[in-house]
């Protein structure tokens, strides 16, 4: 019970803090769409997608699960994002982010899918 109590009013938090965070940054990305992102736009639109990744491993391992290495990785290239978008132009930047945002969820739909198979095992 306080275990549910912890993520859903805590963690919780992290997660709306994530997806409020990518909101300011895609605000800016919208405002010049041609133009390059400013630090702390790019860091907006990046760090708002790793906190929300961050909040959802803390989430998941609060109510008994593990972390994941999937999130890990794309934790990590959203921080390489951050850094290394500085030239790009804002849609750029935010196409990147999206696809890694969609890469992460393929990534763990096969994850769930192969770990689902090896439980259960094939009708003969």
């Amino acid at each position: 019970m306080l275990a549910a109590a912890d993520a859903f009013s805590y963690l919780h938090l992290l997660l709306v803090a994530g997806v409020v965070i990518l909101a300011v940054g895609e605000k800016a990305a919208v405002a010049s769409s041609n133009q390059s992102l400013p630090v702390s736009a790019r860091l907006s639109l990046c760090g708002g997608v790793a906190l929300y990744v961050i909040g959802y491993d803390a989430f998941k391992w609060r109510l008994g699960g593990q972390p994941s290495w999937l999130n890990a990785t794309a934790i990590f290239v959203m921080a390489v994002l951050a850094v290394v978008t500085a030239n790009l132009a804002a849609w750029a930047v935010c196409g990147l982010v999206a696809m890694t945002v969609v890469a992460l969820c393929v990534a763990r739909t096969l994850h769930a899918l192969r770990a689902d198979n090896e439980r259960t095992p094939a009708a003969a």
